[in-house]
């Protein structure tokens, strides 16, 4: 059995490293922390009970429809998940066309920097923003995670997803 530390600073990656146990990069939490996290994590790792070699798991927000514009209609919800965190620590999610998004600039900018690795598009768009993370961070794995309060897109998008898995692998 493997072990990793979901980690969203360098910190927390580089005692993940030091204890030979895989990361799991929080993308999904602090994506600003992202590089910082998996440079530190390499660049510390010693093989140890956890494992033989750094393993890691980029966790991001992932949603893919028929359109772009479709899949940010949906990802809607998602920042008025975020922007509900801010403002009073959760509330339940909303629909899209519930969801209202009336932000202040500063709510808008906290909200964009806790979303700023997901990858929202159609799947040439998601296919893309994949290949982009393959280059930049070259995980093992992406742990996609797609919060949406209806049922029916979040299978699709996974389905998407799941579709779009050897178009990256094969790139």
């Amino acid at each position: 059995m493997q072990v990793f530390v979901l980690a969203a600073s360098r910190q927390t990656a580089a005692f993940a490293a030091r204890q030979g146990l895989g990361l799991a990069v929080a993308g999904h939490i602090a994506p600003a922390g992202m590089d910082a996290a998996i440079a530190a994590y390499r660049g510390s790792f010693r093989p140890g009970p956890g494992g033989t070699r750094p393993w890691i798991i980029a966790c991001l927000p992932v949603l893919a429809a028929d359109s772009d514009d479709e899949a940010r209609w949906w990802f809607g919800s998602v920042q008025q998940r975020y922007l509900d965190r801010l403002r009073t620590g959760g509330a339940p999610m909303r629909r899209p066309e519930s969801a209202g998004l009336d932000w202040s600039a500063s709510e808008r900018y906290r909200v964009e920097a806790m979303l700023g690795a997901a990858l929202v598009g159609s799947e040439a768009t998601v296919r893309a923003g994949l290949l982009e993370v393959h280059r930049r961070w070259a995980p093992d794995e992406v742990m996609a995670m797609t919060d949406l309060p209806d049922a029916e897109p979040t299978i699709s998008s996974h389905a998407r997803l799941a579709g779009l898995v050897a178009t990256v692998q094969d790139a």
